[in-house]
């Protein structure tokens, strides 16, 4: 899936989520009729190059997947499961769009 330009407004600390496995968070506004900010997450050496390259306030392209998966504590009767959702950006760069949002 592919989201065009659209502006970083934070870029969480990196993350070290276990030994092997590190990320960074960030949120990016969506222009449209009813403004959206959403969270996305880079990891790996994605992560450290994110951070090396990118700015609050920089306008982007983004190449994502979107994740989800189920969760049941054991035990637990099925009705209770629940589902989480995660977008994975694997490429960001800087947006070559020449009609930026204000």
């Amino acid at each position: 899936m592919e989201l065009k330009n659209v502006q970083i407004i934070k870029i969480k600390p990196l993350q070290q989520v276990t030994a092997s496995y590190r990320k960074v968070e960030f949120i990016v506004k969506i222009e449209s009729e009813y403004p959206q900010e959403v969270q996305f997450e880079i990891s790996q050496d994605k992560a450290d190059k994110f951070i090396q390259y990118n700015k609050v306030g920089q306008f982007v392209d983004i190449e994502f997947n979107l994740r989800g998966r189920s969760y049941l504590k054991d035990g637990e009767p099925e009705e209770n499961r629940r589902w989480f959702n995660s977008l994975d950006a694997w490429k960001v760069f800087k947006s070559e769009s020449e009609d930026l949002p204000l």
